[in-house]
């Protein structure tokens, strides 16, 4: 019997579409190093059947700035390296204005895309994220802003005490293009609340995450490996 993960390349060359079964194999597999092939070789195969005009020796990329916030969280997940209280050692807040005048100053106008994540933390209210969002386009027009992940989000509407889909209405209105995939984690409820107790529910981020997509806002999903 040929091993799983030749039989998925055979199928890989031949275009057809995996399994549910091939992708549980794929997920039980160590072989982090031939997925990681597998998957390469599934790009490039891709990119040979589509013809001229896509380099399959290309690799392609956004100019993005990564702006952090804070680290000072009320959140407890244990496997956060991040996270700080405001009197540790390595715990920093950018005020509003500091901010605004890191994204003035600092992020290159060829930016194509800011992407803006925080911690619960009660200082960063909705009015602080619409300001800095405007800023931001005044700063750079071009740039895309993906921002404030589905735990996030919630937490800005609690503190404001309004639903997270008006909350979502108001900073779409301020800038918000997308939002990361961040705080999904593991969507195991049992694993969750051993991990990260105080986060939202899978069930939860789920929630937000659908009032976002009928608000039109595209968004992704990442997965916390390692934990279960």
């Amino acid at each position: 019997m040929k091993p799983i993960l030749e039989t998925i390349k055979e199928k890989i060359t031949k275009g057809e579409r995996l399994t549910k079964e091939d992708g549980l194999a794929l997920y039980d597999s160590y072989d982090i190093a031939r997925i990681a092939m597998l998957a390469d070789f599934a790009r490039v195969s891709r990119l040979e059947s589509v013809g001229e005009g896509h380099k399959k020796d290309h690799v392609y990329w956004i100019n993005n700035h990564h702006l952090n916030l804070t680290n000072i969280c009320e959140g407890t997940c244990k496997f956060c390296a991040y996270r700080r209280k405001e009197e540790q050692d390595g715990a920093f807040a950018y005020t509003l204005d500091a901010a605004i005048e890191y994204i003035e100053t600092k992020v290159s106008q060829n930016a194509r895309e800011i992407h803006i994540v925080s911690a619960i933390n009660p200082a960063y209210t909705l009015d602080y994220y619409k300001e800095l969002f405007r800023a931001c386009r005044r700063a750079i027009p071009n740039a895309h802003i993906q921002a404030l992940t589905a735990v996030e989000i919630d937490y800005i509407a609690k503190i404001s005490g309004i639903s997270v889909e008006e909350t979502l209405k108001e900073l779409i209105s301020a800038g918000l293009g997308s939002i990361p995939g961040g705080g999904a984690e593991i969507f195991d409820e049992n694993v969750r609340k051993q991990v990260c107790p105080e986060k939202i529910s899978g069930k939860r981020w789920l929630e937000v995450t659908e009032t976002a997509h009928k608000l039109g806002l595209k968004s992704n999903v990442t997965m916390l490996t390692g934990i279960g």
